[in-house]
């Protein structure tokens, strides 16, 4: 149960080329999903990139710009940005503090394009 219940804030930071990200569901239980904390550095970008799988971000602080296809947005406390499969997308951290991100991710799929029955 201890994995179950546990201190994000105990748990390390996993460095990349483009921030840090601490994961907090990942695939010990679920194949499908994943939640996780993101870190971004005053001044540093996450580049333009793109992925196979259903994206929520929700900015929890810090202030910088966020693009996705061709639409920017200006980033604050409080956003939530929904980045679709194969959408195009990147951040820019444009403040003098770190910028920290909730996300969720879900590679089920896409039911925008797919019937809903209800049984």
């Amino acid at each position: 149960m201890e994995d179950q219940i546990f201190d994000a804030n105990a748990k390390p930071w996993i460095e990349s080329s483009h921030g840090r990200t601490k994961v907090l569901l990942g695939d010990r239980y679920s194949k499908t999903s994943r939640f996780r904390l993101f870190n971004l550095k005053a001044g540093e970008v996450f580049t333009t990139h793109e992925h196979d799988f259903t994206q929520c971000m929700y900015f929890t602080s810090g202030i910088g710009e966020v693009s996705v296809d061709d639409t920017k947005t200006k980033i604050y406390p409080g956003l939530t940005v929904i980045v679709l499969p194969q959408q195009c997308h990147s951040i820019v951290n444009l403040g003098d503090e770190e910028m920290n991100v909730v996300v969720f991710e879900s590679q089920e799929v896409n039911l925008q394009d797919t019937p809903f029955v209800d049984f």
